[in-house]
């Protein structure tokens, strides 16, 4: 979720400030990793990073805002060896909850368009050591009846 689409999320915390549990897998994963195609200085903001755009140029998928991830990843209580599947990919969250669950732990990301999933099997591949503690997989997952192409 993003702002400017209608979605609502409601916290008590100030949007730039981040849950003290997800400030260490946010220092170890590096941000730009996953969107070199932007200027450090927005990678690094605390807004999102949009990935792709429809014809007419809304947002369709972006990297989620760091203090989104932070709430979510405070709120879901993420224990070390712990198995998590993640759904809607992108993979810079993934590298992070692979922070979380550790070397023992696993990651399972999922997303319905193989154009997201291909973005973050190359970017959790280049992220480096901090992105592969885990055993992090990219699926394809297309519901019955569900057409490959409507995005």
């Amino acid at each position: 979720m993003h702002r400017g689409t209608g979605s609502s999320i409601s916290s008590s915390r100030p949007v730039t400030s981040a849950p003290p549990l997800s400030r260490p897998p946010r220092r170890r994963v590096p941000r730009h990793a996953f969107a070199p195609e932007v200027p450090v200085q927005t990678v690094y903001a605390e807004d999102i990073i949009p990935t792709r755009h429809t014809p007419d140029g809304r947002i369709s998928s972006s990297v989620s805002a760091p203090w989104l991830q932070a709430v979510k990843l405070e709120a879901a209580r993420i224990q070390p060896d712990e198995r998590v599947l993640e759904v809607g990919s992108g993979g810079y969250n993934a590298a992070l909850i692979a922070e979380l669950v550790g070397p023992t732990g696993q990651v399972t990301t999922v997303d319905i368009d193989p154009d997201v999933t291909d973005r973050a099997a190359r970017f959790l591949a280049a992220a480096g050591p901090s992105s592969r503690k885990a055993s992090l997989r990219e699926h394809v997952f297309h519901p019955a009846g569900c057409a490959r192409s409507a995005r």
